[in-house]
């Protein structure tokens, strides 16, 4: 059974090790760090440049790690050490009983990200492991219908609202993948024997593997395409104002996400997407 409460103060209770200590954080050989493969952030942005700050300034932030050194938070900031040549890295770490199966590393993973500027995929992703995670703890009984959205809601750092209304989109798009498929006559008979016992990301990601093996992954309309990217273009220009003004503004994350929600919003009815 997972306890969702533990994973509420990542990062708090740091376990002393036969490594050096600097600062309570402790200092690891570079190479003992192991990339998470659970990791589904993107991590190939400008990696030279963090690179370049590291060089001038030392690394400020510890990287997040187990107790077995598997990165949780801060495989850009690792891979930038790295393309430095540097032999060792600061580290937080996790105790071991805080991850006990890999829902709870999914679920940490995602709860130590919190800070970062998620693109729609990403937090397409956020949204559909919780609701996976959550909805089996539901039908073992372990929490209400309710905590589902509310619990995936805390961690993605959306309201409820937003999680359901990304929630119905997700469904939407797994039945228009379903959709594609019959269209396409894709033998869909695995799939319906598995749908009604796997979860919606189970089901989005089987979909879109299988219409991408046969080449018959849905194509957007041009029109829509071209009206989400001005979106996506506005929510980025946003979000780098806000980053690179940060210090004048000094805005909160609930004041940050309200006002990206608001260009969101506010554009989508613009825009018509």
């Amino acid at each position: 059974m997972i306890n969702t409460d533990k994973y509420k103060e990542l990062g708090n209770k740091i376990e002393n090790s036969n490594e050096e200590v600097v600062d309570k954080i402790v200092l690891v050989d570079i190479t003992k760090i192991k990339p998470n493969e659970n990791n589904f952030y993107d991590e190939e942005y400008e990696i030279e440049s963090l690179a370049q700050q590291i060089k001038l300034t030392g690394q400020i932030e510890p990287v997040l790690v187990t107790r077995d050194y598997k990165l949780i938070s801060g495989h850009r900031r690792y891979r930038a050490m790295t393309l430095l040549g540097e032999t060792h890295i600061k580290c937080r770490l996790l105790k071991n009983d805080n991850i006990d199966d890999e829902d709870s590393e999914r679920l940490t993973l995602i709860q130590a990200n919190s800070y970062r500027i998620k693109s729609p995929e990403e937090l397409k992703e956020e949204v559909l492991i919780c609701n996976a995670i959550y909805s089996k703890m539901y039908q073992n009984g372990e929490i209400s219908k309710g905590d589902v959205a509310k619990l995936t809601s805390a961690d993605v750092g959306k309201s409820v609202r937003q999680v359901q209304r990304l929630t119905k989109d997700i469904n939407e798009e797994v039945t228009a993948l379903e959709i594609e498929a019959y269209k396409n006559d894709i033998d869909l008979s695995e799939y319906n024997d598995l749908a009604d016992d796997v979860s919606l990301k189970q089901k989005y990601d089987y979909l879109r593997k299988l219409l991408k093996e046969y080449g018959k992954e849905t194509k957007k309309d041009e029109t829509t395409v071209s009206k989400q990217e001005k979106l996506n273009s506005m929510v980025l220009k946003m979000s780098k104002f806000i980053e690179n003004n940060n210090d004048d503004i000094e805005l909160s994350s609930e004041l940050y996400n309200a006002v990206i929600d608001h260009v969101v919003e506010h554009n989508q009815t613009k825009l018509n997407v």
